[in-house]
């Protein structure tokens, strides 16, 4: 995926694009990122840019599987695992079965996206990503 932005700093290892996610970056989800807002995005990288100039930025194709599969089907499999550990091996008095898994699958639902928040949190931290990188100049100023 390939999106374009503004570089607003180069500190000679780090540059800072300001980007306005396009609905494909928004759609996407990988980065919860606000469309309607700028975004500033920080590239691990060396390269010879400017601020002001447009530059292109491209997201690893393993990066977003990655992404999609911790967004839409780990959840998914967390919640399935999830009722059945408690349809069949948790007792809750007062409720059968079947109600018992489904408050597991809540669980297990809630339980993922915060483990995905978390998860996601943890990389903004760690500001190391290489999957993110400047292919080009698009415009120089």
């Amino acid at each position: 995926m390939r999106e374009t932005g503004i570089v607003i700093k180069n500190d000679g290892n780090n540059i800072d694009v300001q980007m306005q996610p396009s609905g494909e970056c928004g759609s996407c989800g990988a980065c919860f990122i606000n469309k309607s807002k700028l975004q500033v995005l920080s590239v691990s990288q060396q390269a010879k840019v400017q601020p002001g100039e447009t530059v292109e930025i491209e997201v690893s194709p393993a990066f977003a599987i990655q992404s999609a599969f911790l967004i839409f089907l780990l959840p998914l499999l967390v919640m399935i695992v999830c009722y059945y550990i408690f349809q069949v091996y948790v007792d809750l008095p007062g409720l059968s079965d079947v109600h018992a898994g489904i408050i597991g699958a809540l669980t297990g639902l809630i339980l993922s996206y915060i483990g995905v928040f978390l998860y996601d949190r943890h990389l903004l931290k760690l500001k190391t990503d290489r999957s993110i990188r400047i292919v080009r100049v698009v415009k120089s100023t």
